[in-house]
C-alpha cells in the first residue's frame, strides 16, 4: 500500500516536472533541467522504497505495542445480537 501511495506522488511530480520542463523551452538557463530532473525522479524512487520500509516497520510495531496493552487491559469485547 505505501509503495502504491508513493507512486502515485511519483507521477504526480513527473507531471509537475514534464510541464516546468516544457515552460523552460529552449532558455539559457535550462540546459541543465534534464540532468536535475533525472536525480529527483531517481531520488523519489529511493524515497518511496524508504517509505514503504519504514511504513511496513512502524505498522508492526504499533501492532505489537498494540496486542502488548489490549493483553493487559483485556481489549475490546463486542457483544452482536
Amino acid at each position: 500500500m505505501w509503495v502504491i501511495i508513493g507512486g502515485l506522488f511519483l507521477l504526480l511530480q513527473l507531471l509537475i516536472g514534464g510541464i516546468t520542463g516544457l515552460g523552460a523551452g529552449g532558455r539559457e538557463g535550462a540546459q541543465g533541467f534534464g540532468m536535475v530532473a533525472g536525480l529527483g525522479i531517481v531520488g523519489y524512487i529511493i524515497g518511496i522504497i524508504v517509505y514503504a520500509m519504514l511504513g511496513g516497520i512502524f505498522s508492526a510495531l504499533a501492532t505489537f505495542i498494540y496486542n502488548i496493552v489490549a493483553g493487559m487491559v483485556g481489549g475490546i469485547k463486542i457483544n452482536l445480537e
